[in-house]
């Protein structure tokens, strides 16, 4: 491990090599998006998705993917104390949203079959080459865990000529991050090599992280029938939980305390991807293309929470392993069927999950089982110019999935087969370049996760398989305007209801249960103004404006909650910010993200006051030299806000302080500066 002293040696060795640096140029004229599972132009794109290309991630400061996205209309982005807990909630799911909210990596699920949600920290930021992010119900395409929406993060691959990259980054809690990539391409093949290895205290005791990446990407053209890739790479990552502070304890511990000194976890996480893309000997391309992906994913994850001051102290221990394999074989056909546009996908996604738990309880009456999810899911969809401009999409998918659970002291298997079918169809109109009106309309779905058909934490731990498998609909409608390339509004209206939604209900033993019905409504609005085009102030090269505003309106629809607001889902999202250049080589960015008032977790009945309303400023100054050397300096909170980055409160007096507030507290001021030189 290196210190503060060794990475600034680092960081000095780093800039005299780079004088001997080249230069590389990027041609960022067109993004291509892959919302529908079909690439298209994002000019195209209907206005529910949101694009993060690779210099809005260079240009921002923010550390991880789950950083970047709280710029997204209507994404809000916490965690529990430090980001190994992030957690992204796209149409106002709250704790369900790690099962509501499908993570891709170049197509690869990274959604474990548990509750425990995608990793953050195994997404590295560096090595992103853009992001897709889907608001709203994509059962249709994607299956399982999309009915909130779709994450799809792109990495880096090969181009041009043979490059390599040394970053190093230091800042506030004793924070410290190094690596290298390296990238390039032949006639046939392309690669990229990335290594990371990062170190930090926390901003409260007991948060500190150390992790380490390493990934692989390579390409092979065969010919120009034969497309073939491998991509693998492995995680490991130790932390500590600091846990949360009653409102009393603030006061007694301060902000950066924790009452929770040893509880920690490891993971270990490897993956594997073979893709290959074939596309038959056809001139006149009549037969499309066929692509075929099989992955395979090996995840440990532990976790020890002591009991300090029961007598003797005691523990809860839990291991999960899962292993998960898929298999997806999609066609993909794009051409003119009587003189109009016709693109169509049609596949199969196979996926093969097995979680074994072990769990200990301090009652000493801990499980051990296997739970194993087998998925077959069968879709089409299409979308076809009706006339000119205007088009029409119809989708359907037939999804199956079998559970089994193996618990050792039972000497029968159980099993559950739950079944679904669900349609989509809508229509949009191209009325001028880069504009659009859509209307689109979906059934989804999501299975339960197995940690919601097995409870670990529960006295003593159960199954419960009395449990339904939730259901819903989704409406979107909206408008993507462009105005000569130097204004682009959006606004999308949407609303979603749910039948058998599953979360976790405090007010009944703190067990997952089904809630009749749900109904979500609100609106995503979004702006983008590049100024400059339209000003050219002399001291600026470069000025772009952006902001979004999201509404939500997140209730239980009549049953025992009546019509409360879903806990934890913020009523109004706000973001506003700038990035400009000062000269050629120096940039700035300023963005600043509001948090409207909500109810704390827990307070289904809204009985008790909502957290209050919270800004939070960040700034990143940065500077490109002529030796093809990147410096920059952030400052985290810049307003130094004192908030929550998670609230609950105990609704039942459980742990004995009925209406007492449990809090995570987010950091305050902090600070980064980093560097990065290409050769």
């Amino acid at each position: 491990m290196l210190n503060r002293d060794t990475l600034l040696g680092v960081l000095g060795v780093m800039l005299c090599c780079c004088s001997v640096c080249g230069a590389q140029t990027v041609d960022l004229n067109r993004i291509v998006v892959t919302p529908g599972r079909v690439a298209e132009d994002a000019a195209q794109a209907s206005s529910n998705v949101t694009v993060i290309s690779r210099v809005d991630l260079e240009h921002s400061n923010v550390k991880t993917v789950g950083d970047v996205l709280t710029s997204v209309p209507g994404v809000n982005v916490t965690n529990q104390g430090s980001a190994h807990s992030t957690l992204v909630d796209i149409r106002g799911y709250a704790d369900a949203a790690v099962s509501n909210v499908l993570v891709l990596v170049n197509g690869r699920r990274t959604n474990p079959m548990d509750m425990s949600g995608p990793d953050w920290q195994q997404i590295p930021i560096d090595s992103v080459e853009r992001i897709e992010v889907i608001r709203g119900g994509a059962s249709v395409l994607y299956g399982d865990k999309a009915s909130g929406g779709v994450v799809n993060i792109i990495t880096k691959e090969g181009v041009g000529k043979d490059t390599a990259t040394l970053f190093s980054e230091v800042g506030s809690y004793a924070s410290q991050k190094y690596g290298v990539e390296a990238s390039g391409a032949r006639e046939k093949l392309a690669y990229y090599l990335y290594s990371d290895y990062s170190d930090m205290k926390g901003y409260r005791d007991n948060s500190w992280i150390r992790a380490k990446n390493e990934q692989a990407r390579f390409s092979y053209t065969v010919n120009d029938q034969v497309k073939l890739g491998i991509e693998g790479g492995t995680h490991q990552e130790d932390y500590g939980m600091p846990g949360y502070l009653r409102g009393s304890e603030l006061l007694a511990v301060s902000r950066r305390g924790t009452l929770s000194p040893n509880d920690n976890g490891h993971t270990a996480d490897d993956f594997i991807k073979i893709s290959s893309e074939l596309t038959p000997v056809d001139a006149q391309a009549r037969y499309g293309k066929v692509l075929v992906d099989y992955s395979h994913r090996d995840r440990h994850a532990y976790i020890w929470n002591w009991y300090e001051t029961a007598v003797p102290p005691t523990f809860f221990a839990s291991k999960s392993l899962i292993k998960s394999d898929g298999l997806t074989i999609k066609h993909v056909w794009d051409g003119d069927v009587a003189g109009r546009k016709l693109n169509t996908v049609t596949g199969v996604d196979y996926y093969n999950d097995r979680n074994h738990i072990l769990a200990s309880s301090p009652a000493g009456d801990g499980d051990n089982l296997t739970i194993t999810k087998r998925s077959v899911g069968i879709y089409t969809h299409s979308e076809y110019e009706m006339m000119d401009h205007v088009f029409v999409n119809a989708g359907a998918r037939h999804e199956t999935a079998q559970y089994m659970f193996d618990q050792y002291n039972v000497t029968a298997y159980t099993t559950q087969t739950p079944r679904v079918n669900v349609y989509s169809g809508g229509m949009k109109y191209e009325y001028a370049r880069g504009s659009n009106v859509f209307f689109n309309a979906q059934k989804t779905f999501r299975f339960l996760a197995s940690d919601e058909w097995y409870q670990t934490w529960t006295t003593p731990p159960q199954l419960n398989l009395d449990l339904k498998q939730q259901a819903g609909m989704d409406y979107q409608m909206g408008v993507k305007h462009n105005v000569n390339d130097v204004l682009e509004v959006s606004a999308t209206p949407f609303l979603t209801v749910n039948k058998n939604e599953i979360f976790l209900d405090y007010l009944n033993g703190g067990v997952n249960s089904n809630y009749g019905r749900t109904r979500r409504k609100g609106i995503d609005v979004g702006l983008k103004f590049d100024a400059w085009k339209l000003v050219k102030p002399p001291l600026l090269r470069h000025w772009d404006i952006f902001t979004n505003y999201a509404y939500m309106d997140a209730r239980f629809d009549k049953g025992a909650y009546g019509a409360k607001l879903i806990p934890r889902v913020p009523r109004h999202l706000a973001t506003l910010g700038m990035d400009a250049g000062l000269t050629q080589s120096l940039s700035w960015n300023l963005t600043g993200r509001w948090t409207g008032a909500q109810y704390m977790n827990n307070d289904t009945l809204n009985a008790y006051p909502r957290i209050k309303p919270f800004a939070v400023v960040d700034t990143k100054v940065s500077y490109k030299m002529r030796m093809n050397v990147d410096v920059y300096f952030g400052i985290n909170n810049l307003l130094d806000e004192k908030y929550n980055s998670y609230t609950s409160v105990d609704t039942t007096g459980a742990y004995g302080d009925v209406g007492m507030s449990y809090n995570y507290p987010a950091p305050e001021r902090n600070y980064v500066m980093g560097m990065k030189c290409v050769f």
